[in-house]
């Protein structure tokens, strides 16, 4: 009650009023934009899913960029989302016909994407009174990174995941510019979440451990370096093998479907060693 409390509170001193027949309370989950949300957890709308799920194959670019922006709106549940919707995302390039090439290709992502969507993916809310974990990694043509906390029983959750394509010229960075893009990129994005909190982020490129005492003619990383000064945090390095779920995500393999579960799975979310490293 006594959140019901702050709501009403907030309401009354911000002036505005609320229709009661429209109130809900008590609600163990509820519907908020294109969410379920309850019991600590976020789903995507069931709804919403099965419009995905029936969508029909684009013939058309503005087709493409429908369907794009409707499963976009929930990649964060999605590992891999870049990597899986490349090959139809590249259909929307500038210089492609309007009536697209559908390829084999094409319809294995786009299924692959429905699947993501339909096998139930599940997120944790974030607690703001815990400390939040961010793995950040890079390959030679993307970027990757998830947002994680622990719970009571130490076991890690996923909050939201992230991947980007690299753009060409970025993909003729050295690997410490690549892997520095990565934390910067992942920081900038997960903003709202991390500014004004202490957090730890973790790499497997033991040199942005020190990147905050850098000092040398590589102008990127120098930039980079002030952005990063904004937060506060501890950079640590984990081996390769420890930084599993971040270099995933920075991977464009094929569009092999991804396990969703959103569940804990120490296959999928725990780092291997991870617990030493923390200590």
């Amino acid at each position: 009650m006594s959140q019901v409390k702050q709501v009403l509170d907030r309401l009354r001193k911000a002036g505005l009023t609320v229709k009661a027949e429209k109130c809900k309370v008590g609600m163990a989950e509820v519907s908020y934009l294109g969410h379920r949300v309850g019991s600590g957890c976020l789903k995507p709308e069931p709804a919403k899913v099965e419009v995905i799920r029936d969508w029909p194959a684009p013939q058309t670019k503005k087709q493409v960029q429908a369907f794009i922006g409707m499963a976009g709106y929930y990649r964060r549940f999605v590992p891999h989302f870049s990597a899986i919707a490349g090959p139809i995302t590249e259909l929307c390039k500038k210089g492609k016909p309007d009536k697209v090439i559908w390829t084999e290709q094409c319809q294995e992502a786009f299924r692959a994407l429905k699947e993501a969507l339909v096998s139930g993916p599940v997120l944790a809310n974030p607690d703001f009174d815990k400390p939040f974990m961010v793995f950040t990694d890079a390959s030679d043509t993307g970027l990757g990174a998830v947002l994680m906390q622990e719970d009571e029983k130490g076991e890690r959750h996923p909050i939201v995941y992230l991947s980007k394509k690299l753009l060409p010229r970025e993909q003729s960075y050295a690997a410490i510019e690549k892997e520095c893009l990565a934390m910067v990129w992942a920081l900038k994005k997960l903003e709202p979440y991390l500014f004004g909190r202490h957090f730890t982020v973790y790499t497997d490129h033991s040199p942005l451990t020190w990147l905050h005492q850098m000092k040398g003619a590589n102008a990127k990383l120098l930039r980079w370096s002030l952005l990063l000064q904004d937060y506060d945090m501890d950079v640590v390095h984990v081996k390769g093998s420890a930084n599993l779920t971040a270099d995933a995500l920075s991977r464009r393999g094929g569009p092999e479907l991804p396990q969703v579960t959103g569940q804990s799975d120490p296959a999928q979310f725990s780092l291997e060693g991870g617990r030493d490293v923390m200590q």
